[in-house]
């Protein structure tokens, strides 16, 4: 399964790989979603292992009955496209109906007058502390660009309404009334702290509505830095002059559904008890940052996912064969096929590629930050060396399971690997430390809602992990591609061992070879090594041999002069 979008499948003499068909849905707001067909495929790809016979084709699921909506399979009626709660739907069910009264409770006659009493003012009691606590959120939360009114609840809405007229009141509203007649001082109470929590609140900070069009980052910035987090923000060049909508869609491919989380089974994937010596035989601190050129910048393209697999090649061929060489970007993003070049991609669709083509030198197709023509580059049959990955697979075994054991034996032994994850508008913000998600009252704190934002998937190169010395929190080390004076010089740290926004989930990797374009052999180290060294030699006997025909040359002229 490539992503949750498509499948590659590998037999003894072929390969296969297509996208599932889909169909995209125009909502009456104007957005547009999309509803996979699991039972059909787009038009794909397939190759034989020799990799000389191509071809293309589609699959259709046998015995499937289709109509627009569902899918009917062995008389089970499936529902291909699943529901979504929105954020207005979950505040009305977990705050507001849980704060109002059940109407329909009735206190009886059985119940003693003085217990009677005692439930209902606790009732109420619970009730005016939660009410507070919504209303006092709701004071300073608002990113609605709707204008929805937001409802707000007082004293008064907390007695049970009523249809009878004051003469046939029931027992509860008598009981109500009864208590707050005997209790002013206590209701006055509740009242005024009510309202000075209200107003203290308001005098520490004033409502940001942070909606697409926000761009006043450093406003809310500086209220971000306030809060207690392992981490400081910062406004970096490249977002600057950009609107929350602008940075949403540079931060990666937008996403029409949540991230599919897969049952986890293999018993190293929660650390427990049993897993603490597992990493003991790693050091505490450990990375590759040597083998790895300075941060790049994608620039305006969303290359992140071709950025971060080429990166990934060059630090890999150093640590195998001790061969350094800067790969090209541009070549990946407009002669993989599988992939849609500056709209977007996926690292492993990347590594496909490389395995069955090239990856080939930067400076015979350097990065241009926009899609470019495969053929307009150097004339490769002119290179010494071409390189291919080989073994390129999900960290885990199978997209969605990976985790922090995993990672750190494929880093550990192998070098840096690509991860994905959904950053939100606060990473854009990172400067230095390790990275964490605020809690929900963080945000009440600064005095906003969560933005509107869209969910997106970024790549970037994990290089390392370790632990801060003064709080033992543990960390990953990621190279980021937005340039070196972003974050931490271009990278950043990030919470580990708790999937820290989807970062442990999709990790991706490949073993590089080097290809003898001369003899078009995959050479091992071993043979590497012996071709460089003959090649020195030789370079050594030509340079040997033009000195010697120089001398003989200058002898030559000094005994005819």
């Amino acid at each position: 399964m490539v992503y949750d979008e498509g499948f590659n499948i590998d037999t003894q003499e072929w390969t296969f790989f297509a996208f599932s068909k889909y169909s995209p849905n125009i909502s009456k707001n104007g957005k547009t979603s999309f509803k996979s067909k699991c039972y059909q495929t787009c038009v794909g790809w397939y190759a034989n292992k020799q990799k000389n016979l191509w071809g293309c084709y589609y699959a259709t699921k046998k015995n499937v009955n289709i109509n627009s909506e569902f899918v009917v399979h062995n008389n089970v009626l499936q529902v291909l496209e699943p529901t979504e709660i929105t954020r207005k739907e979950v505040k009305n069910k977990n705050s507001i109906q849980n704060y109002k009264f059940n109407n329909n409770e009735k206190y009886t006659s059985n119940l003693n007058r003085k217990e009677k009493d005692s439930e209902l003012n606790r009732s109420i009691v619970n009730t005016i502390n939660e009410m507070t606590k919504y209303n006092e959120a709701n004071s300073q939360l608002n990113i609605n660009t709707k204008n929805e009114k937001i409802e707000e609840f007082t004293l008064s809405d907390l007695i049970p309404k009523t249809n009878k007229s004051q003469n046939e009141m029931d027992d509860s509203s008598q009981i109500t009334n009864s208590i707050l007649d005997l209790q002013p001082d206590y209701s006055n109470f509740l009242e005024l702290n009510i309202k000075e929590n209200l107003q203290s609140q308001n005098k520490l900070m004033s409502r940001i509505s942070l909606t697409f069009g926000f761009k006043n980052h450093m406003k809310y910035i500086q209220r971000l830095n306030k809060l207690e987090k392992s981490w400081n923000a910062d406004l970096n060049h490249n977002f600057k002059d950009m609107t929350i909508l602008e940075m949403n869609k540079f931060a990666g491919i937008p996403k029409s559904a949540n991230r599919i989380r897969f049952k986890q089974v293999n018993n190293m994937i929660n650390l427990g008890e049993e897993n603490k010596d597992y990493l003991k035989n790693y050091p505490e601190n450990f990375d590759w940052r040597k083998y790895l050129r300075s941060a790049g910048s994608q620039g305006n393209c969303g290359s992140c996912y071709a950025y971060s697999t080429t990166r990934m090649t060059e630090a890999r061929l150093l640590i195998k064969y001790n061969h350094k060489q800067n790969l090209s970007v541009q070549h990946n993003l407009d002669c993989a096929f599988y992939n849609q070049g500056c709209s977007g991609g996926y690292p492993f669709l990347v590594m496909k590629f490389a395995s069955q083509f090239e990856m080939i030198p930067e400076e015979c197709k350097p990065y241009i930050e926009m899609n470019g023509k495969c053929n307009d580059s150097c004339n490769k049959e002119k290179l010494d060396f071409i390189y291919k990955l080989n073994n390129y697979k999900y960290v885990g075994g199978s997209y969605g399971q990976c985790n922090e054991n995993y990672m750190m034996e494929e880093l550990y032994n192998n070098g840096p690997l690509v991860v994905s994850f959904e950053p939100d508008y606060n990473f854009m913000l990172y400067k230095t430390g390790i990275y964490h998600s605020i809690s929900e009252d963080s945000w009440k704190k600064t005095g906003a809602e969560k933005p509107e934002w869209q969910k997106v998937d970024h790549s970037v190169l994990l290089v390392g992990w370790g632990v801060d010395s003064q709080t033992k929190e543990k960390y990953w080390l990621v190279q980021n591609t937005w340039g070196p004076f972003w974050g931490e010089q271009g990278y950043f740290r990030i919470k580990r061992g708790s999937d820290e926004l989807g970062i442990e989930s999709i990790c991706e990797s490949a073993d590089p070879i080097i290809i003898d374009n001369k003899t078009k052999k995959e050479l091992t180290v071993e043979e590497y090594n012996n071709l460089i060294s003959n090649k020195s030699q030789k370079n050594v006997h030509n340079e040997q041999k033009k000195l010697e025909v120089k001398g003989e040359s200058i002898f030559s002229f000094l005994t005819d002069s």
